[in-house]
């Protein structure tokens, strides 16, 4: 699955990058399975679009999807990044040896590989694990977000409790996190409008004209395309 680089909400996210400025983006959620990897994606192919340079880096020492045998980190160095299907796109691994986790936690590491890429890169891209996977053992995601410009905050509406993402926010707040945003992810919580749609076409097989009539009604609605 993948967000095309003209999707309205992604351009709204890629449009708060530009005024505020932000060079180095870490996305994170709550829980896992929020959507964090599919928005680093779409953000960095809507950032190579237009001819930017963009670096994504793997901070998800959890579940890392990038990497290979010969591609790994030493002692906090990073290797060098490569790209895969798109030369605008290069991408580094998650740094998964002992030795790099407990480097990068000391202060000043993370903030030096930042300015060093974001003076080779047009934009950096941190794809972190959940803030509940918080633990002493590994590098703490607040740890990498708080050494990134500015954090997007994936939310899984109708699965992950509002009061969960509030908490969230406001550790990472407490850890000097400087979140630039949240998106929602409407998969499991349709809008109104297309619940609307939905239960309209029961009615479709008995009265097809009058319900392709209030369906159109609703789909041009600009009061149900309002989004709060």
């Amino acid at each position: 699955m993948a967000l095309p680089v003209n999707y309205q909400e992604l351009e709204c996210v890629y449009q708060r990058l530009l005024i505020t400025s932000v060079r180095c983006l870490a996305v994170s959620a709550a829980k896992s399975g929020e959507g964090v990897s599919l928005m680093v994606d779409a953000l960095a192919k809507r950032s190579a679009s237009v001819g930017k340079k963009v670096l994504v880096v793997d901070f998800n020492l959890f579940h890392p999807r990038i990497g290979a045998d010969d591609w790994h980190w030493n002692d906090g160095q990073a290797p060098q990044p490569r790209t895969m299907d798109d030369d605008s796109i290069w991408y580094l691994p998650a740094p998964l040896d002992a030795a790099s986790r407990l480097r990068l936690k000391e202060p000043g590491q993370l903030e030096a590989l930042v300015a060093q890429w974001t003076n080779e890169f047009d934009l950096v891209l941190f794809d972190c694990a959940a803030q509940q996977l918080n633990n002493q053992s590994n590098l703490p995601p607040s740890r990498v977000m708080a050494a990134a410009d500015g954090v997007v905050i994936c939310y899984l509406a109708g699965v992950t409790a509002s009061c969960q993402l509030q908490s969230c926010c406001q550790q990472l707040t407490q850890d000097g996190v400087n979140i630039v945003g949240v998106v929602m992810n409407d998969r499991f919580n349709p809008s109104l409008k297309l619940e609307l749609i939905r239960n309209l076409q029961k009615f479709s097989h008995r009265w097809p004209k009058l319900t392709a009539w209030f369906t159109k009604k609703v789909y041009d609605s600009q009061l149900l395309s309002l989004r709060y």
